[in-house]
């Protein structure tokens, strides 16, 4: 039980598996903000899940999400977001 106390306490870095995002990775994840996310949580627009108290996305969900929105491809969205890094992701 030690082990799970020490994980949850620990600083979130974005990432908590390779398909599971937290708030700031879905966020970086979607090139935003924490607060738009946390914005379209609350107005239940994005797909999220509840762990542990935390907000959670699937990355498979969100991937989803995006081919969704009118006007932008999975692969532009992805390829403006290496422009606007400047190929970092």
């Amino acid at each position: 039980m030690k082990s799970i106390r020490r994980n949850l306490n620990a600083k979130p870095t974005g990432t908590i598996q390779p398909k599971m995002l937290d708030v700031a990775g879905a966020a970086a994840f979607l090139g935003t903000s924490d607060r738009w996310i946390r914005r379209r949580i609350s107005r239940g627009l994005l797909p999220y899940r509840k762990f542990a108290g935390r907000y959670v996305f699937l990355r498979i969900e969100l991937e989803a999400f995006i081919t969704t929105l009118p006007g932008v491809s999975l692969d532009e969205a992805k390829a403006n977001l290496r422009i606007r890094t400047g190929g970092q992701r």
